[in-house]
């Protein structure tokens, strides 16, 4: 339990996080692209082995539900949720 409202409370930080971002992206005449953000859940390596059931909440980003993903591709490296680099090979 303790863990699901850390869990919580993490993806209600990135929301505010976000919404500062695309607050200060206006604000220089930029865009934040929603339909392009990708949110991955990086874990701790004494935590890899535990169940993680927020894997699956989605976290509001400017509006847009995003659901958390187990590896993302940023810049032609395949990142995962416990840094083991797996699923780049």
């Amino acid at each position: 339990r303790d863990q699901q409202v850390h869990a919580m409370n993490a993806a209600d930080r990135i929301s505010r996080c976000t919404a500062d971002l695309k607050a200060w992206l206006i604000y220089y005449n930029l865009l934040l692209n929603e339909n392009k953000t990708e949110v991955i859940v990086l874990s701790a390596v004494n935590t890899r082995n535990c169940s993680q059931p927020h894997m699956n909440a989605d976290v509001d980003i400017c509006g847009c539900p995003i659901t958390p993903k187990i590896s993302i591709l940023d810049i032609g490296v395949m990142i995962d949720s416990t840094m083991s680099m797996s699923a780049q090979f």
